[in-house]
């Protein structure tokens, strides 16, 4: 596992985004677009706050979800909502976050669409950002789940249902085979006792641990 390690999240976010910045420049030279992977929660929003700062051709920008909650934008829950906030202020008109929530009453109706949307990110996937949680759990895939554990077997590219042990517990997420495929795929992580989840991860069987041996897997690490 590649590992970049600093002192602050400051140092964190600065280095990160200039390689985001690189990785995002050479995909636009090399396909005429970038297609990034973001994830939600806490942990990124301060990254995101940095990046969308800096100059980059959004109109050339693929944006996509690591995973959702299943519930409207308009909810404090929603990652979609979220990168709008943090990432996407101030470039609404240029760049869309592709959604994983189109039919909220339907989810049968939605699993398809959603499959049918991401279908560019199963094709090729340039930058992937994870982030993962105190319980092992990265992506929508948590463990003691059942849907989780079968994706996590899988090498099967696609968008599927997981259930989490927190409200809301209806999520769903990219299949691991989409997210370990980016050309570079990202960890972003802070503090010590995350660190210590990550490094026990394999023998626990935590759902974080499918990726860390891959070639493509970098971790991006603060102390603080």
């Amino acid at each position: 596992m590649k590992t970049q390690e600093f002192n602050t999240d400051v140092q964190l976010n600065n280095e990160l985004a200039d390689q985001f910045i690189q990785w995002i420049n050479q995909a636009i030279a090399d396909y005429g677009q970038a297609r990034i992977l973001l994830s939600g929660g806490s942990t990124p929003i301060s990254f995101y706050n940095l990046l969308e700062k800096k100059e980059l051709d959004w109109t050339k920008i693929s944006i996509g979800l690591v995973d959702e909650r299943y519930v409207d934008q308009s909810s404090d829950f929603s990652n979609e909502t979220l990168i709008h906030q943090t990432l996407l202020q101030n470039h609404l008109k240029e760049t869309k976050v592709v959604p994983m929530v189109q039919f909220k009453d339907d989810a049968e109706k939605n699993l398809a669409a959603i499959n049918k949307e991401y279908s560019s990110f199963m094709e090729r996937t340039d930058i992937v950002l994870l982030g993962m949680g105190d319980d092992g759990h990265t992506a929508s895939l948590f463990p003691n789940d059942v849907a989780s554990k079968e994706l996590l077997k899988s090498n099967q590219k696609g968008i599927f249902y997981t259930s989490a042990p927190n409200h809301p517990k209806e999520r769903i997420t990219c299949s691991p085979a989409i997210l370990e495929a980016a050309t570079h795929c990202v960890l972003l992580l802070h503090g010590s006792k995350k660190r210590e989840v990550l490094q026990k991860s394999e023998d626990q069987n935590l759902p974080i641990a499918r990726f860390i041996n891959r070639p493509n897997f970098q971790l991006y690490y603060s102390k603080s």
